[in-house]
This record gives structure tokens, C-alpha cells and sequence, in this order.
């Protein structure tokens, strides 16, 4: 039978690393019974975070849960309705990053890409939100990035799975407002999390054979040092992970937050460059720095 509520239940996807595992640790610590979801409940996070909920006596139940999977959702969905009754705060993490030339990616690659970002996503909403309808209350928060508002070269497909989940979270938000369920985006820049170590490249740019081969490669080595440098530097504050989890808590207490929750001092540059640079300027600020001229 589900048990007395007195704090608010909060279900969390993509919980091995990064935001998804701090923002268990940051809702736990506030209060709250966390659902720590993720792939793998026998790796080192999972025994990370299981310890810790021990060692700081927080209410933290890991649960096994791949996105693309509907029978794991509907495992998830009977659990939480069994055990609780009812659901708060739906934050949706899960995802990975494809990057490299789109013409180097198979419609497989493709697939795999939305079949995480996007549909998983929305495997999840869908199982999820009969209950916050029922009760007339819930939160859904739902992780993009600022490439879910502008595309960069060799970012194109990972940028369309983010702006597919822009558009379909923007409708989402409509059609839920009479239900007194509320939607909102966070769009991180750059932090510093495991997104660049665990990026994929398609298949084909492992081959010389790829047109843009060089280029890319050459962008990526500069994209992995630029991401050393920035643990090692000054940045290292502005790009703590932390930042963005804080946000997401912040947004989970608000009773009405907005759409849009842009963070990250790269986000803003980019989004307002973007917006008040002539599109020509823009266009070669991007080729310059890309290395496409």
C-alpha cells in the first residue's frame, strides 16, 4: 500500500554520472524521496550513491531503468505506484551525445540518437503523468541543452534530438496547464560532466575515407583539451556541474517557473550572439572557430 506522504516524491532518469547523479545526492539532501534511476544498478555509481544515501541516513532508492526500454518504464511505474501512491518531480536526464559530421552518420546512428534523447524521454512522460493528472499536481523537468536552440558543425544530429525535445516539451507545457502540472526546459551550456567522454561518433569517421575527417578530428582534440584546461583553471567554478543541479532544484519549488532555463556563461554567449549579430557575422564567427573556411 503506498505510504503517507509528507515529502515530495521525485523520480530522476539518467543517474550514473553527472547531473542526473548530483541532482539525487542535491533533492535527497533537501528532503525529498529520490527514485535514482539508471542503466546499470551493479556499476560504480549505483554502489557510489547507495553508500552515500547510507552514510548521510537520505531517502535514495536506485532503481534499474534503460529509457528505451517500455518494459523497465512500466516496472518503474508500478514500483513508484505501489511504494508511494503518487509523484511530484519527474526529472528526465537520460540521454548521450552523438557528435561528428551528419553526412558520416547512418539513419541507424540516427535512430539511436532520438531513440534516447527523444522517445525515451517521452516513454517516460507518457508512463508518468497519468499519475500527476489524477492527483491534479507534478512537476516535469526536462534536461536540453543550448543546442537544443541553435546547431553547431559537427553537433547537427545530437542538436536535432535536443530540438525535437524543445518544440514537443513546449506543447507538452499547454497541454498540461489545466492539470496543474507544470513543464519547463533547463539548456546547460558546457560543465563539467562526463557528456565528452561518453560522446559517440558515428562508424563512418573512423575511416579516412570521411570527406571531413581532419577537420573534425582536429576539433575534437581541441574540444577535449579545451575540457582539461578547464578543470585545471579558473573556470573550473563557473563550469561546476552543481551550478546546473542547483537550478534544477530551484525550478522544482517554483509554482509557476517558465519554458526556458538557459545556464552556463558559454550558453549565454552563444544565445545572444546568435540573437544580435547579423546572421552573416555569425555564420563566419562560427566557420573561423569550427575550422571550415
Amino acid at each position: 500500500m503506498p505510504v503517507n506522504q509528507s515529502k515530495r516524491v521525485v523520480l530522476i532518469t539518467g543517474c550514473s554520472s553527472g547531473f542526473g547523479y548530483l541532482a539525487s545526492l542535491t533533492f535527497a539532501r533537501s528532503g525529498d524521496r529520490v527514485i535514482a534511476t539508471m542503466r546499470n544498478i551493479e556499476g560504480d555509481a549505483a554502489k557510489m550513491l547507495s553508500e552515500k544515501a547510507k552514510t548521510e541516513q537520505l531517502d535514495i532508492t536506485i532503481q534499474k531503468l534503460d529509457v528505451t526500454k517500455q518494459e523497465e518504464i512500466d516496472s518503474i511505474v508500478k514500483f513508484v505506484q505501489f511504494k508511494y501512491g503518487r509523484i511530484d518531480v519527474l526529472v528526465n536526464n537520460a540521454g548521450f551525445g552523438f557528435l561528428g559530421p551528419i553526412m558520416d552518420f547512418s539513419i541507424d546512428e540516427i535512430k539511436e540518437q532520438f531513440e534516447t534523447n527523444l522517445f525515451g524521454t517521452f516513454r517516460v512522460i507518457k508512463a508518468i503523468t497519468p499519475m500527476m493528472v489524477q492527483q491534479k499536481s507534478g512537476m516535469i523537468i526536462n534536461l536540453s541543452s543550448i543546442n537544443g536552440l541553435m546547431s553547431f558543425p559537427f553537433f547537427g544530429v545530437y542538436s536535432s534530438s535536443k530540438f525535437a525535445l524543445e518544440t514537443l516539451t513546449e506543447a507538452l507545457r499547454f497541454e498540461l496547464n489545466p492539470f496543474n502540472v507544470k513543464v519547463a526546459l533547463v539548456e546547460p551550456g558546457s560543465f563539467l560532466t562526463e557528456f565528452a567522454n561518453k560522446k559517440k561518433n558515428p562508424q563512418a569517421s573512423k575511416s579516412e575515407d570521411s570527406p571531413l575527417n581532419n577537420i573534425s578530428k582536429n576539433f575534437f582534440e581541441k574540444y577535449e583539451q579545451a575540457g582539461n584546461y578547464a578543470k585545471n583553471s579558473f573556470l573550473q567554478k563557473l563550469l561546476n556541474p552543481q551550478r546546473v543541479v542547483h537550478r534544477i532544484y530551484s525550478i522544482s519549488k517554483q509554482n509557476n517557473p517558465r519554458l526556458h532555463h538557459i545556464i552556463g556563461y558559454d550558453a549565454h554567449l552563444y544565445y545572444w550572439g546568435r540573437k544580435i549579430l547579423p546572421r552573416f557575422i555569425w555564420e563566419k564567427l562560427i566557420i573561423q572557430i569550427m575550422g571550415l573556411g
